[in-house]
């Protein structure tokens, strides 16, 4: 076997070893790098992306959360610093809006959803409640769905 085909064969056993397949209830799982929840979703009648998203990174260094809100179309993305619990079922970190008081949101991961709410109570979810409830995404999402 040549030094390429040994390559190429190292590269495509890391690749299938890093596609993590979650059937439990259980949180997301300290190997599965990259978690997305999100309840982003079309409104037909005014043209509108309305929601939030939640992207977990979890980094050698450290874990990470992408977080971003849509009224009327997707804002700019954070990147911020979180803390997962040692189960991997709670999260904190705090965002910060040019425009208002920044808050800080708690909340508990499953493998179906990320439920939480921001400390400041002004912060609310799509339909004007305080509990975000985010489904999680998995694979690549190529549209939205229609608001319910």
């Amino acid at each position: 076997m040549s030094i390429p085909s040994k390559l190429r064969d190292l590269l495509i056993s890391a690749a299938l070893s890093s596609i993590v397949v979650t059937t439990s209830s259980a949180a997301p799982s300290d190997d599965s790098g990259v978690t997305i929840f999100s309840d982003l979703c079309y409104h037909a009648e005014a043209g509108d992306l309305l929601g939030a998203r939640v992207i977990l990174l979890r980094l050698k260094g450290g874990d990470y959360v992408v977080y971003q809100i849509a009224r009327g179309e997707l804002a700019e993305p954070q990147i911020v610093s979180a803390t997962v619990g040692p189960k991997n079922a709670e999260i904190s970190f705090k965002i910060a809006q040019p425009d208002e008081a920044g808050a800080t949101f708690r909340g508990k991961m499953t493998a179906e959803a990320l439920t939480g709410s921001f400390d400041n109570k002004n912060w609310t979810n799509r339909k004007g409640e305080q509990i975000f409830r985010l489904p999680r995404i998995v694979g690549r999402q190529q549209s939205y769905p229609a608001c319910s």
